[in-house]
């Protein structure tokens, strides 16, 4: 159960790592000027090389819609050139990004390290999961509407029911019920936005540590990628981070073959 002193702490958690998360966007049809959310991303490090992680029915909505772009630390950048690696069963898609960042100027870039060592405190099972909800992030420069709205969202892991999930190879179940949302002072939120476009966002972990009296640290860590939303089962499926870090491992043992 969330108590009142961790809730409001999630708030400083999130605006540290929004950082991270990157939108989606491509052009609404027939409009010259608009653009529509309708997926999201992050940026991750793993063994010392940055890449954009989504899931990979993200990337095949933008292979449909032809001209999208994403968002990274108020740069725009078109998809095109990236060559995206994926992992159907478990719904991942990822591309290494430096590349792409030296070439469009951008030298700071937050990101989430994916074998970040030391100690870490016990989990106490709050995780907060983040991403660009598609009916938020419709963006229209005549009206003045251009502000990416982020959202997140905490909740604990079901473990009862990861059973429940046939599409995903490794997944983690979070337990989600639109219906029974509670804002940082646990107050009911009224209607949340609908959790589509939030794929591909990630699934953080945040650990704390420290007393009510002398105050919280927290440590945050990758618990996986939002791929799917079950509004009947009531729950929000991310792929594991050992699945994403054993794709990474396959993907660059692949390109390596393929250069020599």
């Amino acid at each position: 159960m969330i108590d009142l002193e961790k809730a409001k702490i999630f708030d400083e958690i999130v605006d540290r790592w929004r950082k991270i998360v990157v939108p989606f966007f491509t052009r609404e049809p027939n409009n010259k000027t608009a653009v529509s959310g309708f997926g999201s991303g992050f940026i991750a490090i793993y063994k010392g090389e940055h890449f954009l992680v989504t899931a990979k029915h993200v990337l095949d909505d933008a292979l449909r819609y032809g001209t999208c772009a994403i968002n990274i630390n108020n740069h725009v950048l078109l998809l095109q050139n990236m060559y995206f690696f994926t992992d159907p069963h478990n719904d991942l898609a990822f591309t290494p990004i430096g590349e792409a960042l030296y070439k469009n100027k951008i030298e700071t870039v937050p990101a989430i390290d994916l074998t970040k060592e030391g100690e870490v405190p016990k989990s106490l099972g709050y995780h907060l999961l983040i991403g660009y909800p598609a009916s938020k992030n419709k963006l229209e420069p005549r009206w003045n509407k251009v502000n990416r709205m982020l959202y997140s969202f905490t909740a604990e892991v079901n473990v009862a029911k990861k059973s429940l999930i046939k599409n995903i190879s490794d997944p983690v179940v979070f337990d989600f019920d639109l219906n029974k949302q509670v804002d940082s002072s646990l107050k009911p939120t009224g209607q949340p936005p609908h959790p589509k476009g939030m794929s591909g966002g990630p699934a953080l972990e945040v650990r704390f540590s420290g007393t009510q009296e002398e105050g919280y640290s927290y440590y945050v860590t990758l618990s996986g990628v939002l791929v799917e939303w079950h509004e009947k089962k009531r729950v929000i499926v991310a792929a594991s981070t050992a699945s994403l870090m054993k794709a990474l491992d396959a993907a660059k043992t692949k390109y390596l073959k393929k250069i020599r």
